[in-house]
């Protein structure tokens, strides 16, 4: 399966060039930004491995293609290695007493709908580390996701195929609470205090749940599996594009 982002016309332009050698590959191509990777792995979930093309700004989980001759011969020879990264498992629970799941290869916020700061209980392991985070929201990220909102926020970008989550405060007032990291089985609460007055809204991947009270956060038992070529190198392409953008 090939899936070219149709609102991005260098995706459109990059395939041009490369179908010869994208046809009747056990993969699933996706070419376009992180988004449109995003956007094809919750649409297609079960249509694995993904091998994804950067036509996007930054693309960190996609394979740059530089040399198209080199890209060519890489794809023709299969000199490609398969990795499997951990969803985020995601139960969620609305001041009205619904609630939903869903699941992120990238991150989870709860953070402020209104004006007002959020105040914020933060449990891990059902240990309460924060009783009241006032504050403008909290991230919780994979290693694969960390380099993105988390990073933005003040968290330290790491290597993806570390196995760690990522629990970063947005405009953390007060306590001052820095980025951390737990490991990767760890289970995390985050509970929106005072939510009718203080509403907070769940966001995944870039996909609002709405005004959302509770988050239990998890390691998923659910992977995607994503292919990068071989000439791909994690560390420098975080160093290059995250670390010295």
């Amino acid at each position: 399966m090939i899936l070219v982002d149709p609102n991005n016309p260098r995706a459109t332009s990059l395939y041009e060039k490369l179908s010869s050698v994208l046809q009747d590959l056990p993969l699933t191509i996706a070419i376009g930004g992180d988004g449109w990777m995003l956007q094809c792995i919750r649409e297609y979930p079960q249509a694995q491995p993904f091998l994804g093309l950067n036509a996007g700004t930054l693309g960190f989980f996609m394979n740059d293609v530089v040399d198209i001759a080199a890209c060519q011969e890489s794809i023709r020879s299969q000199a490609w290695k398969t990795f499997s990264f951990p969803l985020l498992e995601i139960h969620g629970a609305r001041s009205d007493g619904t609630k939903y799941t869903a699941t992120a290869l990238n991150d989870v916020s709860l953070s402020r709908m209104e004006g007002r700061t959020a105040n914020l209980r933060i449990e891990i392991d059902n240990i309460c580390i924060v009783e009241r985070l006032i504050c403008d929201g909290v991230i919780v990220a994979t290693s694969l996701g960390s380099t993105a909102y988390s990073s933005s926020a003040g968290g330290s970008p790491s290597h993806p195929l570390l196995r760690a989550l990522h629990v970063t405060p947005i405009c953390p007032h007060s306590p001052r609470l820095r980025s951390f990291l737990v490991p990767q089985q760890a289970s995390i609460s985050v509970t929106a205090l005072q939510a009718n007055r203080r509403p907070t809204q769940a966001v995944s991947d870039g996909i609002s749940h709405g005004e959302t009270q509770n988050l239990q956060i998890s390691t998923s038992d659910k992977s995607v599996e994503m292919v990068f070529l071989d000439s791909h190198n994690f560390t420098e392409t975080m160093v290059r594009k995250v670390l010295r953008s």
